[in-house]
């Protein structure tokens, strides 16, 4: 096993534990008190700041061009997102006239979309998988090809 597949192998799990602890957490979220679900949106708030943080000093070090720009996409649609989480939930769905019924319908739907967002987001992160592990292995392949004609 090379390097890369060891860290795919790793950040696989740290995906699964996430998603046991999101899975798990939605369904606490769930039973909690209105006032102990507005606390978790602003605990929420706050560890989606400190990850958008972590991204950008990420980007600082990082010396592949095209992996600094996937993480300016990430950072913008971040920015996107919760400007539509934030600003135009309220408006939308103006076909209901209750505007409170609006937001929860809207808020409903982009929920989830945003889930099947990363269930898309999971599927592109296996394509990119999947094709350093030909890179790697085709690097390696001719490395095997220059040794054995160099003998």
């Amino acid at each position: 096993m090379s390097v890369q597949q060891g860290i795919f192998s790793a950040k696989l799990c740290e995906m699964e534990k996430q998603y046991e602890k999101f899975q798990a957490h939605l369904v606490t979220c769930q039973q909690m008190e209105h006032e102990a679900i507005r606390e978790e949106c602003r605990r929420m708030d706050q560890e989606c700041m400190e990850n958008e943080y972590i991204l950008k000093q990420g980007m600082k070090g990082c010396r592949s061009r095209s992996a600094r720009r996937l993480a300016d996409i990430q950072l913008e649609y971040m920015k996107k997102a919760d400007d539509i989480l934030k600003n135009e939930m309220a408006d939308d769905m103006s076909d209901i006239e209750d505007r409170a019924e609006r937001r929860a319908e809207a808020s409903t739907l982009y929920a989830e979309f945003s889930m099947d967002f990363a269930v898309q987001a999971m599927r592109h992160a296996m394509r990119a998988a999947l094709s350093a592990i030909d890179a790697q292995m085709s690097c390696e392949e001719q490395k095997t090809q220059e040794q054995e004609e160099a003998q």
